[in-house]
């Protein structure tokens, strides 16, 4: 005997899942069936639905989330066969998912700030879901404070919001949303920038992204032999620029894809490095005081190198894109680049040339 101690593995947790995710998975995966018009959805089908919409979930979740329905919706059915699969049959009006006042807050904050997301056709089967959400913060007295929170909610982006561009035709959004939702291939006509020109376009839909009041669809382009081009890699299709949709067959939607991922890696901007950059910054404390306490980080990794009464130096890893440089130009005397010295002497030369601009020299290339 050693005399030393084996210690027993803690079990650790799971992290309990929000309400309004959940909510929202429900209520995605109520109108999927609603629109299903009684054709049986099976688990894996859920989830690649779930997934195009960037939600992660396993075989068990969405077992759960579908017997949470059969529970408290009689019009939705289940069978036994292998795979199970799920159908809905319409009762009546009074056939609704029972919904706790926090359940009902979240779907009333979906229909608020989510709604824009889904095609016309959901809505439709949605409009009962939200009233009946509505009805029971109305109805529920303990949950007065709750339909008062609605009111005292809003999203606010930070920046200049741009008045967004219009599509085309308003049937693209919906036919758009339908490819992704079904994992279909999408055939349009696509104009590029200073381009009236479209031309016809295939690709495989694989997540949207809003940017700005902006949205883009994202996926890979396919050849006229049916292969995909540029080594299948995904790119993003400025919906506005889209026009005369056909929703066409099936494809495998890519497992590993996750738009998040794809989102927040540049893709959706001009990216000066592929890879993260050790950027050392000094800012003055007024500019810097958000980041000084670790209120809020530039990056998961940021660190204070040197701190004074005036001014404070921190490094941090990032993507070197246009919104982190605006980021930088947005700060103006507070900030200087200290290295990465390509960045410095980049930010320096904008500096330059708009102060040439503002003191009515000519600019290189203009005039």
């Amino acid at each position: 005997m050693t005399g030393e101690k084996t210690e027993k593995k803690k079990n650790t947790p799971k992290p309990r899942e929000d309400s309004f995710g959940v909510a929202l998975r429900l209520v995605y995966l109520l109108s999927l069936l609603q629109q299903r018009q009684g054709r049986k959805l099976t688990v894996r089908e859920a989830i690649n639905a779930l997934g195009a919409q960037g939600h992660e979930v396993s075989d068990r979740t969405v077992q759960r989330y579908m017997s949470t329905l059969a529970d408290h919706c009689s019009g939705v059915m289940k069978d036994e066969e292998s795979p199970p699969g799920y159908w809905y049959e319409a009762n009546s009006n009074e056939d609704m998912l029972f919904l706790s006042r926090e359940s009902a807050l979240a779907v009333c904050l979906v229909q608020a700030h989510l709604r824009h997301l889904l095609p016309s056709a959901e809505l439709r089967h949605l409009k009962p879901i939200f009233e009946h959400a509505a009805g029971v913060l109305d109805k529920n007295p303990s949950a007065t404070s709750y339909k008062k929170l609605l009111k005292r909610i809003s999203i606010f982006p930070r920046g200049w919001r741009l008045v967004p561009p219009n599509f085309k035709d308003g049937r693209i959004f919906d036919d758009v949303m339908n490819a992704l939702i079904s994992a279909k291939r999408l055939k349009f006509d696509y104009s590029k920038p200073k381009d009236n020109t479209p031309s016809e376009r295939i690709i495989e839909p694989i997540g949207v992204v809003e940017r700005s009041g902006a949205y883009y669809v994202v996926g890979p382009e396919v050849g006229t032999s049916g292969d995909l081009l540029h080594n299948g890699e995904a790119r993003n299709w400025a919906m506005h620029r889209i026009q005369k949709t056909e929703i066409l067959s099936e494809f495998g939607y890519p497992k590993l894809f996750k738009i998040e991922e794809h989102a927040h890696n540049g893709h959706l901007s001009r990216t000066y490095k592929r890879e993260p950059q050790k950027v050392r910054l000094r800012l003055t404390t007024e500019a810097g005081a958000h980041l000084k306490d670790g209120e809020f980080k530039i990056s998961a990794d940021q660190k204070i190198i040197k701190e004074s009464e005036n001014f404070l130096e921190l490094e941090c890893s990032v993507l070197d894109t246009d919104e982190f440089r605006w980021w930088i130009l947005e700060k103006g005397a507070g900030c200087e680049v200290l290295s990465p010295k390509y960045l410095r002497d980049e930010i320096h030369q904008s500096l330059r040339e708009a102060l040439q601009m503002y003191e009515g020299k000519t600019l290189k290339g203009v005039g």
